[in-house]
């Protein structure tokens, strides 16, 4: 029998393909009603980036039919040379076998990206990135609990041991204003960090954005602002807790901030904060009080909020990185809204 499926070709998409995109997450996408479906403005706040529609699109040669989309997102303002991660992606059965990994390999080739990374890959695919030589694993899960015994949110049989901090003490400070970080941080300072991210990132990603309110706190030594950390409080069980969801600057900072933190989280009356991360070293956020969340842990501290799931998650990552690098949960859409009745109109 002739093989009767459609032959593709792999190009960047343009503006023009929106309506295509959003009506092949509508028809293909493996959950039903994808926010993009439901709110084109969200859809072109992550994606419509200073006139570039950043996804790479497989479609017919023949008939234009959309077969595969792949979705990515900037960590800085350097497009000839960027870093960037990879976010919606989704093939169909076509006459090319591989269209998939042909596709994963073209976006760097065509973005000229620097590094290519995603968290939260399907675990079963963690093979297919192994075999392209790119570095895979598991984003660290830490927790750091307020003083509470009444947890509504996560489910806590085993408290942790009391942490003694170090002698040098910083301060936290919430910077409101795109301006105050400018001022207060240096991006200049931090280039060599892998992913680089810029001051044009933090203002697209949480002073920009829509569908949710970011908070950003500097960490100060007496030397001034040392790293940045953002996140998010989220009302749950009439309480709240606060998700880390990036952070910029000096990892060892992180280790001076663990009483500061003590007082953001009773000052808030935060359940806890929890942080998904890699490239911070575990003994830092052990210094500050972070507690790593393991397999088997009889404790849940849930990352689902939309709906709410009392269940702990495991997110899979991988990077064509070779060195240091540092990933978290604000990239590749992990923290993107999902149910519309939570975007403000």
């Amino acid at each position: 029998m002739a093989n009767t499926l459609e032959d593709t070709k792999i190009r960047l998409a343009t503006p023009d393909d929106a309506d295509n995109i959003i009506e092949f997450l509508r028809e293909h996408w493996i959950i039903r009603n994808h926010v993009f479906t439901r709110r084109r403005d969200l859809f072109d706040n992550c994606h419509l980036i200073e006139g570039r529609l950043t996804y790479l699109l497989a479609e017919g040669v023949e008939t234009k039919k959309l077969y595969g989309i792949l979705g990515y997102s900037f960590s800085n303002h350097n497009f000839d040379n960027p870093d960037i991660s990879a976010v919606i992606f989704q093939t169909l059965k076509t006459s090319n076998p591989s269209l998939g990994i042909d596709m994963i390999q073209k976006l760097q080739e065509l973005t000229n990206s620097r590094s290519l990374f995603c968290p939260g890959i399907i675990k079963k695919t963690k093979g297919i990135y192994d075999f392209l030589g790119y570095e895979t694993g598991m984003l660290r899960h830490y927790y750091k609990l307020g003083k509470t015994d009444d947890f509504k949110i996560a489910h806590i049989e085993s408290l942790p041991q009391k942490v003694q901090y170090p002698d040098v003490a910083y301060s936290i400070k919430r910077l409101e204003t795109y301006d105050q970080v400018l001022d207060a941080f240096d991006f200049e300072r931090f280039t060599e960090v892998m992913p680089y991210r810029d001051a044009w990132s933090v203002k697209q990603r949480y002073f920009d954005n829509i569908g949710y309110d970011y908070e950003v706190y500097g960490i100060f030594s007496d030397a001034g602002c040392e790293a940045l950390f953002v996140g998010r409080e989220i009302p749950c069980n009439g309480t709240a807790m606060f998700k880390v969801v990036d952070y910029l600057g000096e990892d060892e900072a992180l280790a001076h901030a663990g009483a500061a933190l003590d007082e953001l989280l009773a000052a808030r009356g935060w359940e806890y904060m929890d942080f998904y991360e890699h490239g911070i070293d575990d003994e830092y956020m052990e210094a500050a009080g972070f507690v790593q969340r393991v397999k088997k842990d009889v404790n849940i501290v849930p990352n689902y909020f939309e709906p709410y799931e009392l269940s702990n998650v495991d997110i899979y990552y991988y990077t064509t990185w070779p060195g240091k690098y540092h990933i978290y949960r604000s990239d590749s859409g992990q923290d993107r809204p999902n149910f519309i009745e939570e975007i403000e109109e």
